[in-house]
């Protein structure tokens, strides 16, 4: 095992991971930081695996590669998840306030 290797911080590496995801998805507008700390809380032990299998010599580089990509699907299916959640909660509030508006006017007139 190589120098660096043993001084490799994965959990930090994964914290960090997320708070970039935060930061570029607050940047974007796309209001789902919080979210994307969240997922990537959730998956910490599959993505700390993948990086001790390839730090281990287990997997090779092309196989970590092709597990990276999987794992980013995965992360990418799961915050899409939450904002659909998001998107159907807002849609449920809209509804609903819509709803109290008309009835406001319907009762008044």
């Amino acid at each position: 095992m190589k120098e660096n290797q043993m001084n490799l911080d994965v959990g930090k590496m994964l914290v960090d991971m997320g708070n970039v995801a935060k930061e570029s998805l607050n940047k974007s507008g796309a209001a789902l930081g919080g979210k994307a700390v969240l997922v990537f809380a959730q998956n910490n032990a599959s993505i700390a695996e993948l990086i001790s299998a390839r730090i281990n010599g287990e997997i090779n580089r092309d196989d970590f590669e092709v597990e990276l990509v999987r794992e980013k699907q995965v992360l990418e299916v799961q915050l899409i998840s939450q904002k659909i959640a998001s998107k159907a909660a807002i849609q449920k509030a809209m509804n609903a306030a819509i709803s109290s508006l008309a009835s406001a006017i319907a009762a008044a007139l």
